[in-house]
């Protein structure tokens, strides 16, 4: 269930990848809402080489490259760099050793960007995908937008813009 509730957590989740990451690891790098690996680090599924099955991530690494490299890499418990998880789709930024710092603070400085009660509901919205019939989730959809769009954070996002100012998020 830790990974499931990792999924579901309202915040923007980012993982930044180093070293290695096998099994579990490689299982939240996939689970992250953004991922960003050193082209350095070392990531794989070795569970299929100690005679179990990668069962607890296999869900979230189908969801996050697909069944046939998710297949490919459990079923041969193949290693990987950085560049490769980057290419795989397991991240969406791949950094040199030596300028992974300063890409994870582009990236967090790009989420603090946002409403953080807006990226709730666009992960709500976007986890939603493919579980509800199109009509309903549009539909649901449209009324977050509006609730959103009456909310204070809704207005200061708005305010600011046309202030041509950066909005200030107040903490709830």
């Amino acid at each position: 269930m830790a990974f499931l509730d990792f999924e579901r957590l309202p915040q923007t989740t980012l993982a930044v990848v180093e070293g290695s990451a096998f099994g579990g690891g490689m299982g939240y790098a996939c689970l992250a809402d953004i991922t960003i690996v050193s082209a350095t680090a070392k990531m794989g599924m070795p569970e299929t080489t100690l005679g179990v099955a990668p069962a607890q991530i296999a869900p979230y690494v189908v969801k996050r490259i697909g069944l046939t490299r998710a297949r490919q890499l459990a079923l041969t418990g193949e290693r990987f760099d950085g560049r490769k998880a980057y290419e795989y789709g397991i991240a969406q930024y791949l950094a040199e050793p030596e300028d992974l710092e300063k890409v994870t603070e582009d990236v967090i400085a790009g989420i603090l960007r946002c409403g953080p009660k807006a990226n709730a509901a666009t992960k709500k919205i976007m986890l939603n995908v493919g579980k509800y019939q199109d009509e309903e989730l549009i539909a649901r959809s449209a009324e977050i937008f509006a609730e959103l769009n009456r909310s204070g954070e809704g207005k200061e996002g708005q305010t600011a813009f046309a202030e041509k100012r950066n909005p200030a998020w107040q903490e709830d």
